[in-house]
This record gives structure tokens, C-alpha cells and sequence, in this order.
């Protein structure tokens, strides 16, 4: 792993820890977007370890499913996963009515997510080709 790749991982898993640390500290939707970048970081990771640079996050979902789940390089789950905190972490951030805030549990779903995601990028990224099964 090249050491731009190396340094995306280490900032997503200090993003994890944040989600994991602050979870019963902040609101849920702070644990979120935490939990969020932990999954974003390490996508980008494995993207820059394949040589690939990715536009602003909306357009980037679309082409880390083509790069890595259409490919068969990581499991659909994964992606699923990602773009539900990418949509979770959207309603926290700019969600402004009673119904928009996001509940503790979910937000733990969120970091559990996150944590079998980072582990699926650092087994990518250590040359297992990121073929992790989704418990």
C-alpha cells in the first residue's frame, strides 16, 4: 500500500475512533458523520492504493460502486452500507424538522457499519482484494 493510501486509512480509522469514543458524548447525528468519513476515508484509501481519484463525495458513490463492487472486487454490502450512512449523515447534517434527527440506535447501526467496512478496506488494501463477507 502506497503511503497516500496508508495515511486515508489511519485518518479513517482516528474518524472510527471519534464515531466509537463520542457515542454516548454528542448527538447521534454526530456519531454519524463521524462514522460516515470512516467509511468515505477508507473507500478513498483503497481507491488512491488502485490508482484512482475520486470527484466530491456525491458523484465518488457512484464510481466506487463501478470500481470496486461492479468489478467484484468488494461485496454489494459494503456499498449498500455506505451509501445508507452517505444518506443517514445527509439528514443529520441538513436535516432541520423533529423527524429528520437520527435516533441512538441507528446511529450504532451507523458505527457498526463502519467498523466491518474499515475492516473490509484494510483487508483490501493488505491485498486480500477486499472480499470480506458482511456478517
Amino acid at each position: 500500500m502506497n503511503e497516500e493510501a496508508q495515511a486515508w486509512f489511519r485518518k479513517a480509522q482516528r474518524r472510527l475512533e471519534t464515531a466509537q469514543v463520542t457515542r454516548n458524548l454528542v448527538s447521534p447525528g454526530c456519531v454519524v458523520d463521524s462514522a460516515y468519513f470512516a467509511m468515505f476515508q477508507a473507500a478513498t484509501a483503497m481507491g488512491v492504493a488502485d490508482g484512482k481519484r475520486y470527484p466530491k463525495c456525491s458523484l465518488w458513490l457512484d464510481a466506487f460502486g463501478q470500481a470496486f463492487v461492479d468489478t467484484g472486487r468488494v461485496q454489494p454490502q459494503f456499498f449498500d452500507d455506505l451509501r445508507e450512512a452517505y444518506r443517514l449523515r445527509q439528514i443529520a447534517a441538513y436535516g432541520i424538522r423533529e423527524e429528520d434527527r437520527i435516533a441512538p440506535q441507528v446511529a450504532d447501526s451507523v458505527i457498526s457499519k463502519a467498523e466491518i467496512f474499515v475492516t473490509m478496506a484494510e483487508e483490501f488494501l493488505r491485498g486480500s482484494g477486499g472480499k470480506s463477507e458482511n456478517p
